[in-house]
């Protein structure tokens, strides 16, 4: 990626000496004035279409650095529950269980006052998003899960702490159980960080809860507004989708063949009998694309449900083989984007 790069002029000290005397004066300084000067000769000489396509190209690098920026930045979010309510929480750094798991210790030690507002209150940079944001980060996590260092659910009024993993979907404990835990790992002085962590999963081995649990009510995250989805057209919805990355598309005659899937995400597994088209992928579509994919765009959902992976709404009117050939273009498209620029 480009930069800025340094000039270096020469210039008599005597001289720069008085030149900055009576530019502080003016509230200026040889710098200042230097750029300026500089930005006045590539305005001046440098033709317009070349300025322009410097600053695509300016902006397209600084567009990838923040990408490249925002894809290593690692976030714990949280799921609060006290007396019936419901609120979301981030952290833009990394949290595992067991830092989760002192954390919680130490709350529950306190002899009054609110146990959730204890837990929010303790980490001074907590902040509120909502409840779409938190279903927004499960989805990414069961299938990229580099992308969040922690899931957590903790509900005060069953006294239960939950944690999503990829491989096993969500694992609960009962607090006091995670508290015992804490204590017992930390009984020792002088070990590394990783070994802490040993034995705090060990002193919690065999302690999960009915493995019935499942953690959040996926269902109760999505808003009043999307479920009115029913009935609606592809094209009406995707405008007013919140997290496009976390909704799919499924025909109705795939439904079966989807949901009794075990063998998703294996690498080595058959391909499936189903096809899942993604509201992302979807809003890539330009105007023209939308045009060859009319029949789609107009296809009617009949059913949303909702999953720990996200939303999967059920489509009709229109024939599985048409999602099939959206699917196969975007793959493509993707594959040779770099090359050939926009296409869809």
């Amino acid at each position: 990626m480009s930069g800025h790069v340094q000039l270096e002029l020469w210039f008599h000290e005597y001289k720069l000496e008085a030149l900055s005397s009576v530019l502080e004066e003016q509230g200026s300084s040889v710098e200042e004035r230097m750029h300026a000067i500089l930005n006045e000769l590539y305005t001046g000489l440098v033709p317009p279409e070349v300025q322009q396509d410097i600053r695509q190209k300016i902006d397209a690098e600084q567009a990838a650095g923040q990408s490249e920026i925002e894809a290593s930045r690692k976030y714990t979010v949280f799921c609060v529950r006290e007396n019936g309510s419901e609120n979301f929480f981030q952290l833009d750094r990394q949290e595992d269980f067991l830092d989760v798991a002192k954390r919680l210790r130490w709350c529950l030690q306190q002899e009054s006052g609110s146990l959730a507002e204890t837990f929010v209150e303790s980490a001074a940079d907590l902040k509120p998003i909502k409840p779409e944001r938190f279903r927004q980060f499960s989805a990414q996590w069961m299938t990229h899960y580099d992308k969040n260092t922690g899931i957590f659910d903790l509900d005060f009024d069953q006294k239960i702490i939950s944690t999503l993993t990829p491989a096993e979907d969500w694992e609960g404990y009962a607090m006091k159980d995670v508290s015992a835990s804490v204590w017992s790992a930390c009984q020792k002085s002088s070990l590394s960080e990783e070994q802490y962590k040993a034995r705090f999963v060990e002193h919690l081995a065999n302690r999960r809860i009915d493995p019935s649990f499942e953690g959040i009510d996926m269902e109760s995250l999505w808003n009043d507004e999307e479920r009115a989805f029913t009935g609606a057209r592809i094209k009406e919805i995707l405008p007013k989708l919140s997290a496009p990355d976390t909704f799919d598309f499924i025909h109705e005659a795939e439904v079966s063949a989807y949901f009794n899937d075990d063998l998703a995400g294996v690498s080595d597994a058959p391909e499936p009998a189903y096809t899942v088209l993604s509201a992302a992928a979807m809003l890539k579509l330009t105007p023209t694309g939308q045009q060859e994919y009319a029949a789609l765009m107009d296809a009617q959902v009949q059913e949303i449900r909702c999953t720990p992976c996200g939303v999967v709404a059920i489509v009709t009117d229109v024939e599985p083989q048409e999602m099939a050939r959206l699917a196969n273009d975007y793959t493509n498209f993707m594959e040779a984007e770099e090359q050939m620029g926009p296409v869809m």
